[in-house]
């Protein structure tokens, strides 16, 4: 069974996030696991969050690229 082709989506972005009610992200760094919540309000709307994640450096380690996601449960 084949699947149809599905388009390219638009990366999901600050104004989406805050459209929903979320107003924080949950910062996570793969390399020492820790994790902590970033406020984006400073933001524009436009941002893509994923973008971000590449940005951000990890206070405890040292290291750039992290996970990064809308903290759903603080909004």
């Amino acid at each position: 069974m084949a699947f149809p082709k599905v388009g390219k989506f638009a990366p999901v972005n600050l104004g989406h996030m805050r459209a929903n009610g979320c107003r924080d992200l949950v910062v996570y760094c793969t390399s020492c696991h820790t994790s902590w919540t970033l406020n984006v309000g400073h933001l524009s709307d436009g941002t893509p969050i994923k973008s971000l994640g590449d940005r951000i450096a990890c206070a405890r380690c040292g290291r750039v690229a992290a996970d990064i996601q809308p903290d759903w449960e603080r909004g």
